[in-house]
């Protein structure tokens, strides 16, 4: 014989466990020696324990959300690709549930000392942000002008140097000036992919570490910005050319370049 269960008494993390091994939850079954009568008392004792969880229930107040708490609202995202060139640096752009923009910025990069902070733009004005784009790492520390604005300044493109060395501040410049241009806000997440020449390929470790911790934390001219970097790539330049004349089944490239 089986003896009914009240279901309100049975949790929602009770049932599910119960039934994830198979076993019937919602009865008990009795080992057939006798049955337990239900006297009046017990009946009465069962209703006054009712009784007294509605109560209980119908005194209890919400629980107040502290004052600290943040709001659940997810951060907006952001994909992104880099390509650091030496004659211009050019980026795609697609914010979530949005179409694909096209970017383009001066490959020009000098570093100033803080003070020069005075001379660098406040914010766009009638320009546009990529235009007008500067950053800082930290408060106090040297200013890092990037595209036209460093060109203002005289800045020339050092072809010695490796792309990589001076990758970080011309992407947060970048991200800085999109961000700007979409409305992000000062919080959002970002999928990054960037571009290198092939003999570079092996600082992409190196170049990873430096933009995640940058981008926690940065100054876009006088705004700072909190990024969460949740996906990396770094591919060599010519990547995207390769992969869409892979596509091609009638190139030559296919039959002799099989891992595309």
């Amino acid at each position: 014989k089986k003896m009914a269960v009240d279901v309100l008494s049975v949790s929602h993390e009770e049932c599910m466990s119960e039934t994830l091994h198979g076993v019937d939850s919602m009865s008990l079954e009795s080992n057939g020696s006798q049955e337990l009568p239900i006297t009046h008392k017990s009946e009465s004792q069962m209703e006054t324990v009712v009784n007294h969880g509605e109560k209980e229930d119908k005194t209890k107040t919400p629980r107040k959300r502290s004052k600290g708490a943040k709001s659940q609202t997810p951060l907006k995202k952001v994909i992104v690709g880099f390509d650091v060139g030496s004659s211009l640096n050019k980026i795609l752009y697609q914010v979530e549930g949005s179409d694909v923009q096209y970017m383009v910025m001066e490959p020009e990069h000098l570093a100033l000392p803080p003070e020069s902070e005075a001379s660098l733009p406040v914010d766009s004005g009638m320009g546009r942000p990529e235009d007008n784009a500067w950053i800082q790492f930290k408060k106090g520390e040297k200013c890092h002008a990037v595209g036209r604005v460093a060109d203002d300044f005289k800045a020339s493109v050092n072809l010695k140097t490796l792309k990589w060395e001076i990758a970080t501040p011309k992407i947060l410049g970048a991200i800085g000036a999109i961000a700007e241009r979409e409305g992000l806000g000062t919080e959002f997440r970002l999928d990054l992919g960037v571009l290198l020449p092939f003999g570079e390929i092996t600082s992409t470790e190196q170049l990873e570490s430096e933009l995640k911790s940058s981008l926690r934390g940065f100054y876009f001219r006088h705004q700072r910005l909190k990024v969460k970097l949740e996906r990396y790539k770094c591919v060599p330049e010519g990547s995207g050319l390769a992969m869409w004349t892979g596509m091609n089944d009638r190139s030559a490239f296919t039959r002799k370049m099989s891992p595309f």
